[in-house]
């Protein structure tokens, strides 16, 4: 039966889809060509779609073949499927259902008839059979699907650049009052050293200037230093990235009064 499954499957395809002459179309010439004893199991589908097309004593010809066939299998000892069982149970209902109905009308052919049809097997001369369908058209090809487009990736970084716009803005700025200072250092410096002939009390004044200057001065470098480290250190763990939820992410954008930093993680 391997070469009539798929003719099979298009008539079933045609029953499904509630086009049960069309099933017929494809079903009746398989029928003819394996015989009863081969398709016995189809002429238990042609018999619903007989069925469902009206013609009952079509289909309960057909249900009859199918149920003969079955009750010799039986007889010989063979293994009835549960699948065949269970539509050995369908048929006999619908026979009895059916009755007496006489002799079985031909056959709906569901294309023209040819001018010598295909005469019926001589073993079973009761079931009258269409003839065999006509090729049917393959439909066109349909456009080739372009390929998938892979969605759009970006760069994560492990937190918002505005953190390094803000680290390098402290740095700046620890760098210009480090400059300041140190500027006044030097200059109140050089005015001691200027003040030699000056009287004690005012080069004590100009001392005390300096001592108050210059812990500013190294203050304004330390905190260049340690803003310009910390800054190249953000810079470096952003942009060598890090997966998201893997540690803290921190956050930072601009505000009317500055400048807002926030810290956040996921577990």
């Amino acid at each position: 039966m391997a070469p009539y499954r798929g003719r099979f499957q298009s008539g079933m395809e045609r029953y499904k889809a509630g086009d049960a002459a069309g099933a017929v179309h494809w079903w009746e010439p398989i029928f003819t060509d394996v015989g009863i004893d081969k398709g016995y199991r189809v002429a238990f589908d042609l018999g619903r779609a007989y069925d469902k097309l009206g013609n009952v004593k079509l289909a309960a010809a057909r249900y009859r073949t199918f149920l003969g066939v079955v009750d010799a299998r039986r007889a010989r000892g063979e293994t009835i499927e549960p699948v065949v069982a269970t539509e050995e149970t369908e048929a006999r209902a619908r026979v009895a259902q059916i009755g007496d109905v006489g002799e079985p009308t031909p056959a709906p052919s569901p294309v023209a008839a040819s001018p010598s049809p295909t005469p019926a097997p001589a073993s079973a001369p009761e079931h009258a059979i269409a003839p065999p369908p006509a090729a049917l058209p393959l439909p066109p090809p349909g456009p080739a699907s372009p390929p998938p487009i892979p969605p759009p990736t970006a760069a994560e970084h492990p937190f918002s650049s505005w953190v390094l716009v803000a680290g390098g803005a402290l740095t700046v700025g620890a760098g210009v009052v480090c400059a300041v200072e140190y500027a006044r250092a030097l200059s109140t410096k050089s005015d001691f050293n200027a003040a030699t002939n000056e009287p004690s009390a005012a080069q004590g004044a100009i001392r005390d200037t300096y001592d108050g200057i210059r812990p500013v001065a190294y203050g304004a470098l330390g905190a260049t230093v340690g803003f310009a480290a910390v800054t190249g250190a953000l810079a470096t763990w952003y942009f060598a990235g890090a997966k998201e939820g893997s540690g803290p992410h921190l956050s930072a954008a601009p505000t009317a009064h500055g400048a807002q930093l926030g810290i956040s993680a996921r577990f």
